[in-house]
């Protein structure tokens, strides 16, 4: 695992969280459409403005997500689930995208996530 994605409603008070957990290397941007060309929402041509920051623990990148605008995939989870984790990564190596996503393929979703979803798990020991 080499990053940890968390939708945020304030990126000031989880970042302040991760002072607390003594995460560091923080960085923060702004992506909008003066910053970013070609935006899409949906695979549609789309204007939105993110909050992107970027935090360090050993080996694993925190990412946190806050929504300035209606029209992204972070307010829909937002709206869906609420603050928690969006998504993680994983390094592969050099390995074939074909063979990585074989790995995880499985025939059910809950075969991912047997017990009630991560996210609501999660929720309890976000640093806000």
């Amino acid at each position: 695992m080499i990053e940890i994605c968390i939708v945020t409603r304030n990126y000031q008070k989880t970042m302040a969280g991760f002072v607390k957990w003594e995460i560091g290397s923080r960085r923060v941007y702004t992506f909008n459409p003066e910053t970013v060309t070609e935006q899409t929402y949906r695979g549609q041509p789309a204007e939105y403005a993110i909050k992107v920051c970027f935090a360090q623990s050993k080996n694993v990148i925190w990412e946190i997500m806050q929504p300035l605008s209606r029209s992204t995939i972070f307010q829909e989870f937002l709206d869906r689930h609420g603050q928690g984790i969006h998504h993680i990564a994983f390094n592969r190596g050099d390995r074939p995208w074909d063979e990585r996503i074989q790995e995880f393929e499985c025939p059910e979703p809950e075969d991912w996530f047997p017990a009630p979803p991560l996210y609501r798990r999660t929720q309890k020991w976000l640093p806000y």
